[in-house]
């Protein structure tokens, strides 16, 4: 039996991370394709506690999914957001 992990602490499914928030959030990994995944999350928490209030936005352009790109095709980006009111 062997793995294919590049070190003794990556990612493996079935690990549970605590994110960085102040919410008590936990993670589990059940895809260890997800890392660009929890990087981001990561980066929106850091951007929220260090800017927070005096941001009006914060966006990201990012290709995280592949069913992005087989829902809508080539010519067209999804979003994600909690206020439509950005994107109209």
């Amino acid at each position: 039996l062997c793995e294919n992990m590049p070190s003794g602490t990556a990612l493996r499914p079935g690990d549970v991370l605590h994110a960085n928030d102040a919410h008590g959030t936990t993670v589990e990994v059940d895809n260890t394709d997800a890392e660009g995944r929890l990087i981001l999350a990561d980066a929106l928490t850091y951007a929220r506690r260090q800017y927070g209030a005096a941001a009006d936005a914060l966006v990201t352009v990012a290709t995280l999914t592949g069913a992005i790109d087989v829902a809508l095709g080539a010519a067209f980006t999804g979003v994600f957001a909690t206020d439509d009111a950005h994107f109209a």
